[in-house]
């Protein structure tokens, strides 16, 4: 079994400790890849940090917290508990109480996104200036890999379900059987290169053919979710609101939107009761899908910055859909 593992905190953690004192907890409880990778390592199946100032990791719940001095006062937990860490904290005397906006928060905050952003653009060049019909996806990434590794992106992350792909980029839309690109399915694909901590985000979708009305129909709904997902997110106003006015440029289509915070070496979501507010300084992701009608879908993603007079594009892809024929 994994060893528990405690330490004092980073001083860099000392405004999440702050935030877990105001709130009246003892301690958090991460679970999420996101929190833990950024408070200790996504390697421990759980991490603990208290209000104190110790960090533990460790592989059981309860023991983690004790070995972090905690498990007397109320701990704080994420959105998506795992059930079997809640079931490893029945029966123990242990309170937990919801955090997700706290630690959500401290994900969106201090990040310095523009450099990892920029390595996303270089990625979305790396697809589009070679896409072909036939072309094998394996050489896609290649590209990436090569293009983003030689502009200083050594790190990147595999998102759970992503599809085909690396830790620098995750495609779908090519052929399952041959793994090769075809004239007829909308490819999209996702950049994800991690540096300084903090994730570039961008989806770009692109057809090898001329598009159908009803293709263009579907990108057409997801560009206009996009920019209202991203127009939504100001200063003083609630990050969920983004999700209704994707929603309202989705009208009937089957389409979706994500808000993700961007640090800890993977993509935490935002969840959809969320109570947070736009922050100048912080750093979401933000992604918008609508399936197509005849088959497949357009994804559209973007790294957003919130300024003191709005949302900033960093990653500054196309979104559109783009027509290669």
């Amino acid at each position: 079994m994994a060893r528990t593992a405690a330490a004092p905190a980073r001083p860099d953690l000392d405004r999440l400790r702050a935030a877990t004192t105001e709130a009246g907890f003892e301690a958090l409880l991460l679970t999420s890849a996101a929190a833990r990778g950024h408070v200790l390592g996504a390697e421990h199946a759980v991490v603990v940090l208290t209000a104190a100032g110790t960090v533990a990791g460790g592989p059981d719940p309860a023991g983690t917290l004790r070995a972090a001095g905690a498990g007397t006062g109320p701990a704080g937990f994420e959105d998506d508990l795992p059930w079997e860490v809640f079931g490893r904290l029945s029966n123990t005397g242990i309170t937990l109480r919801p955090a997700a906006d706290l630690i959500f928060g401290e994900l969106i905050r201090g990040a310095d996104a523009e450099a990892a952003a920029e390595l996303a653009a270089v990625g979305y060049t790396a697809v589009m200036d070679h896409l072909h019909v036939g072309m094998d996806v394996r050489e896609i990434t290649a590209n990436v890999d090569r293009s983003l590794r030689r502009a200083g992106g050594l790190l990147g992350w595999y998102p759970p379900g992503a599809g085909v792909g690396s830790d620098l980029v995750t495609m779908h839309g090519h052929d399952p059987r041959t793994a090769q690109l075809t004239a007829t399915s909308p490819l999209h694909y996702t950049l994800h290169p991690v540096l300084d901590g903090c994730q570039g985000f961008a989806t770009a979708t692109a057809i090898l053919s001329k598009a159908t009305p009803a293709l263009r129909d579907t990108a057409e709904s997801c560009s206009a979710a996009t920019e209202s997902l991203i127009a939504a997110l100001r200063p003083g106003a609630p990050l969920r609101d983004g999700f209704a006015a994707a929603a309202r440029e989705f009208g009937d289509r089957p389409g979706s939107s994500r808000i993700f915070a961007l640090r800890g070496g993977s993509a935490l979501p935002l969840g959809p009761s969320s109570e947070l507010l736009g922050e100048p300084g912080t750093v979401l992701g933000v992604r918008a899908t609508v399936a197509a009608p005849e088959g497949g879908a357009v994804e559209l993603a973007e790294t957003v910055l919130i300024t003191g007079s709005g949302p900033q594009r960093l990653a500054k892809t196309p979104l559109r859909l783009v027509e290669l024929y």
